[in-house]
């Protein structure tokens, strides 16, 4: 979505910070506990309430307090521990952007207080968690629905987008279109689904999804969302982690997976912790290596200790960032190496005097 923006005080780790989004790819990068899953898990729950078209704001507000609540998981849903800083200051989220704008407050009581809330009827978001859903999807949505579960409500609704049916028409020939571009990278497989679970096709092998490593199975995932317009031109993809249980050779082609959908207008947000893939996607941003009128953006969330509040900068590319903590740990083992060998030499020169 062009324009999208979110301004946020007082929620969880960030005291105080305003987003600026790319209509292309966002990429989000930070110490564990930095906020990075928060802030786009925040920004999920406030599209999908407005993906649904409330037909009334309270209703609309209603939504907003549920969606929050499945998607963060607070103890016995108690939203007020979101809100960060002494009691009495609340929080405040605005989100808005050409579709529209939401701005709520959160009050230390955990009572959200909707008082703008007007969106176009253009949004469709899906959020990956950084567990596997393909596996689980198994009796999953009744379980969800039947009993208390502790997985959050994204995986929830993954397993709903899995179980639309293949998309037809018009729908479908765009859908073709992609995955066509996308089949070297996303390796061939192929999902189709039997009476309870799924498989992953492989050429004329196929297997249960059960049977095929994690990895394989989230290339999976995302071809099938593919084929069923779950992603598609204008939705927007939130991915938590894609790095997760994947092998250095498949990371490498996680840039080209995003680079291919953002051209074919997804609208994508990732949080990673991985070096390849964050450093090859800044690298092709300023190298000019991208699909003409893709754009992309890089959001770095740091704070001295766990104690202060969370800090957020941003730039065309990780060259612009001055906090970068995956290129700060690399750069250290790279003088860690240069030590132990140095101290390798002067030791090799005390046993071995000329």
């Amino acid at each position: 979505m062009k324009n999208l923006s979110m301004d946020l005080k007082h929620f969880t780790a960030v005291e105080s910070a305003t987003f600026t989004f790319a209509s292309g790819i966002n990429v989000l990068i930070g110490e564990n506990g930095a906020g990075k899953s928060h802030v786009m898990k925040l920004l999920y729950s406030v599209l999908k309430v407005a993906q649904g078209q409330p037909e009334t704001f309270a209703e609309a507000q209603e939504r907003l307090s549920e969606k929050l609540a499945a998607v963060f998981k607070p103890e016995d849903d108690r939203l007020e521990h979101l809100v960060r800083g002494q009691a009495g200051a609340g929080c405040e989220v605005w989100v808005r952007g050409a579709a529209g704008d939401t701005f709520f407050t959160l009050s230390e009581h955990g009572n959200v207080a909707l008082t703008s809330h007007d969106w176009k009827p253009t949004l469709d978001c899906i959020f990956l968690p950084t567990r596997d859903v393909l596996a689980m999807y198994e009796g999953f949505i009744a379980a969800y629905q039947s009993e208390t579960l502790s997985f959050d409500e994204t995986y929830y609704d993954v397993c709903l987008a899995l179980d639309r049916g293949k998309a037809r028409g018009e729908a479908k020939i765009a859908a073709d279109e992609l995955l066509s571009k996308l089949e070297g990278v996303l390796g061939g497989g192929r999902v189709s689904k039997g009476a309870n679970r799924f498989y992953v096709e492989f050429g004329a092998l196929k297997l249960e999804a059960h049977l095929v490593a994690e990895g394989l199975r989230k290339f999976a995932l995302l071809s099938h969302l593919i084929s069923n317009a779950s992603i598609k031109s204008g939705s927007i993809l939130f991915w938590d982690e894609p790095e997760s249980n994947l092998n250095p050779r498949l990371i490498a082609r996680l840039p080209d997976i995003l680079l291919a959908l953002a051209e074919a207008g997804v609208q994508i947000f990732v949080a990673t912790h991985d070096y390849l893939l964050a450093h090859k996607l800044s690298l092709a941003f300023e190298y000019g290596a991208v699909p003409k009128g893709v754009e992309g953006r890089f959001h770095a969330l740091y704070r001295s200790s766990l104690s202060e509040p969370v800090q957020v900068e941003a730039g065309a590319t990780l060259a612009e960032l001055q906090h970068n903590v995956i290129l700060q740990e690399y750069a250290a083992l790279h003088d860690w190496e240069e030590r132990l060998l140095l101290k390798e030499l002067a030791s090799s020169d005390e046993e071995n005097p000329s």
